[in-house]
């Protein structure tokens, strides 16, 4: 259970750090936080929400790597 929030955490880290310095490499990273989230390998997902909505709402990104965010957001209320 620990090291699922533990997990949640670093994405959101690791979002926040790539959406300031690498934008690029920020979609791969949704992608694979989307798919740990459907795999249920993350708890405490809402932690992520504030980094998630910044990119959701920045239109600077592809609308690609927006609606990923946006799909995880989804996620975030389900759970």
């Amino acid at each position: 259970m620990f090291e699922e929030i533990s997990a949640t955490f670093e994405f959101a880290r690791r979002l926040t750090y790539l959406h300031q310095h690498d934008k690029e490499r920020l979609e791969p990273e949704l992608i694979r936080m989307q798919t740990s989230a459907e795999r249920h390998m993350l708890r405490e997902l809402q932690a992520a929400t504030p980094a998630l909505k910044i990119i959701a709402s920045d239109h600077t990104l592809t609308d690609s790597v927006r609606k990923h965010a946006e799909a995880i957001l989804a996620l975030t209320r389900k759970t």
